[in-house]
Formats: structure tokens, C-alpha cells, sequence
């Protein structure tokens, strides 16, 4: 994998991991280890431009032990502002054009950009070890958004599942544990 496709795929896991941790305003303290457990994956990028500029903020978080709500969002606007470029992969397959080589690998690149910000969003999501209503809403919305990963196989027993919970309501203890064990199969314990 090149440094720049893992630069890529670091900064989509951590945006999804902010705003799975965002979605119901509650930050725990596993929460606040997700973003340590990012860290120590990425460790070989942190020194390196534009994580270096990130990761102290991250740092002081995990020095203090907490974080507010604000201060979480400001980390999500700090992130955006270091990677606009996150987009470019939507990009491509925004311009519909899968007939050329260039197309296809476009819309691969937006596949895979998908993949990582859903794949961050469940971490996010099950940092602090249940899902809610809230968490619930957020993930159906970017099911539906993202028909990328939609399509991928590798996610379609957690569509269904998502699919069949009633909206609006907080999932049962049964469908929680359905959940997680489906979460967990796709991307380990986050």
C-alpha cells in the first residue's frame, strides 16, 4: 500500500471515528481510548505531515483523560481542514463515468473511501459498548448515502440487519447483540 493510500484510509478510519463518537453527544471514557487505539495503529504516520499537526491536539486529549463535546467537534472541523482532499475519491464516482479504466478506478477509490469512513463510524459507534437510537439513525443515513458500501458484500448482513430494527426506537438487547457481533465480524474490536 502506498504512503499516500494509507494516509488516506488513516484520516477516513479517524473521521468516521469522530463522528460515530459525536452521534449521541455522550463522550465515555473508551470513547476517548478509540482515539488512543487509532493513534497506535497509525503510530508510523503521526510524525508525518498533516497527522503531526493532529495528533498533539489528540495527545492532550489522552493526557487529560477527557473531552467535551465541543472540543470533539472542534477535532472533527481539524480534521476537515487538514483533509479536504477526503473527497476526491466521491468525486469520481460522482462523475458516473464507470465505461473507462479511469472510471472504474474512481469509483473503486469511492468504494474504498466509503468502506473507511463506515468502517471508522462502526469503531466510533462501539467505542463505548452499546448502540442507541441516535447511533442507529446515523448508521441507516449513511447506508443510505453511501450505496459504495452498500454494495459491498462484505457489509450486506449489516444492512439487512439495520434494515429490519424500526425506526426511531432504541434497539432491543437481542438486536444488540446481533449487532455487535456483526460489527465486530466486519472490523475487530475497535
Amino acid at each position: 500500500m502506498t504512503l499516500e493510500r494509507k494516509t488516506d484510509r488513516a484520516f477516513r478510519k479517524l473521521e468516521g471515528i469522530v463522528n460515530g463518537i459525536l452521534v449521541d453527544s455522550i463522550i465515555e471514557d473508551s470513547e476517548i481510548r478509540q482515539l488512543e487505539m487509532w493513534c497506535s495503529d497509525y503510530r508510523d504516520l503521526c510524525e508525518a505531515h498533516p497527522f503531526n499537526q493532529i495528533v498533539p491536539y489528540i495527545n492532550r486529549i489522552l493526557a487529560e483523560g477527557r473531552i467535551s463535546s465541543e472540543e470533539m467537534e472542534t477535532l472533527q472541523w481539524f480534521i476537515g481542514q487538514l483533509y479536504q482532499d477526503s473527497v476526491r475519491e466521491d468525486a469520481g464516482l460522482a462523475a458516473g463515468n464507470t465505461d473507462s479504466v479511469a472510471g472504474r478506478a474512481a469509483a473503486e477509490a469511492a468504494r474504498e473511501a466509503a468502506v473507511d469512513r463506515l468502517t471508522g463510524l462502526l469503531c466510533g459507534i462501539m467505542a463505548d459498548g452499546s448502540i442507541n437510537a441516535a447511533e442507529l439513525a446515523t448508521l441507516r443515513e449513511c447506508m443510505q448515502k453511501n450505496g459504495a458500501s452498500e454494495n459491498c458484500s462484505r457489509f450486506g448482513e449489516l444492512f439487512r440487519t439495520v434494515e429490519t430494527i424500526p425506526e426511531n426506537r432504541e434497539p432491543t438487547p437481542d438486536e444488540q447483540v446481533q449487532l455487535k457481533k456483526i460489527i465486530t465480524t466486519l472490523v475487530g474490536p475497535c
